[in-house]
């Protein structure tokens, strides 16, 4: 699954920044989120966004990653951060300090 390695980068990164997190959370309405945390109290969900959720020249999320994202919003009242697998690895070729800091920046 060539999605899982970009998700399991940003997990380890998540790890080093001592944030508390949960992988392939299931969420109320029934979807798996993909991490679950909470920043001051409120949920966010993060999920990393793979070739399987595009399509087309540009890319584009595809009408069930769409649906996926609505339903988490509006059913389960969570925001949503989405990373996508092409923006990730342009950022894992940086250091360390910069992953964490595009991190802080994206769970604000």
């Amino acid at each position: 699954n060539k999605s899982a390695a970009p998700l399991q980068d940003v997990v380890r990164v998540l790890t080093n920044m001592d944030v508390q997190f949960k992988e392939k959370y299931p969420a109320d309405s029934g979807y798996i989120v993909d991490i679950m945390l909470r920043i001051k109290g409120h949920p966010i969900a993060v999920e990393v966004e793979g070739t399987t959720h595009r399509f087309g020249q540009p890319q584009h999320l595809t009408g069930s990653a769409k649906l996926k994202h609505r339903q988490l919003r509006k059913l389960d009242g969570l925001s949503l951060v989405l990373i996508s697998d092409q923006e990730w690895r342009q950022v894992i070729q940086e250091n360390a300090s910069y992953q964490i800091q595009y991190l802080n920046r994206r769970l604000r």
